[in-house]
This record gives structure tokens, sequence and C-alpha cells, in this order.
């Protein structure tokens, strides 16, 4: 690989600014813009709400064609009312560890990072945690909102 300050890749960190925010962009900037990740909470969010307004500018992005992927450490079964319920492409969830849309048909997709086996080997060692955390800590309790 070239050096990092090489001419092959000067173009690519040459300017460690700060990004810009959408509204500080040009408008030959903005015309060449096809997607955007965001966060959710505290940026999409307010105070755990949605406000009408960013609703409304999701919807706008939608119709512009742009494409929306909320990222959020989130857990799935919040993911999937984002998916499902706010105008956007996808929604990256628990830190990562999958994407989640509804496809053209209306089902909802989900892709993992990892395989099947490796999930179910890491939910039996949450299990295992748990159980550990419940006999070490006096009146701690699973929560119910989440399998």
């Amino acid at each position: 690989p070239a050096a990092p300050d090489s001419p092959e890749t000067a173009p690519l960190v040459a300017d460690r600014r700060a990004p810009l925010a959408l509204n500080q962009l040009s408008d030959d900037a903005l015309r060449n813009i096809t997607g955007i990740f965001t966060d959710v909470d505290g940026t999409l969010t307010t105070k755990g709400k949605l406000p009408a307004h960013t609703y409304s500018a999701l919807e706008r992005l939608h119709r512009a064609g742009i494409k929306v992927v909320p990222v959020t450490g989130r857990s799935i079964a919040w993911c999937e009312v984002i998916a499902r319920l706010w105008p956007v492409d996808a929604v990256i969830g628990e830190n990562g560890a999958f994407a989640m849309r509804v496809d053209s048909r209306g089902h909802l997709a989900t892709d993992f990072v990892d395989d099947a086996q490796t999930r179910a080997r890491n939910l039996e060692r949450i299990r295992e945690v748990g159980a550990e955390i419940r006999r070490a800590v006096p009146g701690s309790a699973l929560a119910t909102d989440q399998a």
C-alpha cells in the first residue's frame, strides 16, 4: 500500500478539517450527495422523541432520492420500529451488529455481521453472564422488554 501521505492517497488524507454541516456545503457539493448516515439519539431525536420537523426532513430527503441510514446502538426491536415507520432506507443497529431494511415486497430484511452459529454462541454466553450477575447482585433481574 501507498504511504499515508503519498500522492496516491493525498486526496483521501490531505484535508483533516472537521466535516462540514450540510448547510455549509456548496450547491455543487450538495448535488453530489446520494446518501446520509446519521446518529439517532440526540441527533435525529430530542430528549428521546423524533420531532415532526425531523420526520418531515427525512420524508423530503426520501422524495429527493437521497438514501438515509440511521446508525444506533439501540436494540434490534427498536430498529425494527425505525425501519418500518420512519422514511429511511435502512437502519444499522446494536453498534453495527446488523443492518435492517424493508425490502421491495414490504418484508423486513436483516443482514447480520455474525453468522447464525456465532450469534447463538454469543446469546448463550450472554445468558450465562446474566445468570452470574443475578447470583452475585441481590435484587438484580433481566430486562423484560428484550428477549
